[in-house]
């Protein structure tokens, strides 16, 4: 592997990322007007959206980058629509409930 170095504001050498990258922000923002989320849940949007990005196959990257990663295909089930509501079970109550 031969290290290069690249000024800011130039072409990357890996142009297939350089897309992906673009295709991620690009449905991110697009998360984000749908639901009217202030800019401080972008991160979260980012981090959904590349999970999903991972578990979807494709042309280009097969097997998934989840498959490569944990040595078996990904479960769907807890995926759910965005910004739709959610609710989370407290497993373990506290000392006085009844």
């Amino acid at each position: 592997i031969l290290s290069q170095w690249t000024r800011p504001g130039t072409l990357e050498l890996d142009i297939g990322f350089e897309r992906r990258n673009r295709i991620l922000l690009d449905m991110v923002q697009s998360m984000m007007n749908f639901i009217k989320l202030p800019l401080s849940f972008r991160r979260y949007a980012l981090e959904m959206m590349t999970k999903l990005f991972n578990m979807t196959p494709s042309k280009t990257f097969f097997p998934t980058p989840y498959e490569i990663w944990h040595g078996k295909s990904a479960s769907y089930k807890y995926l759910r629509v965005w910004g739709s509501p959610t609710y989370v079970k407290r497993l373990v109550g506290e000392k006085l409930d009844s």
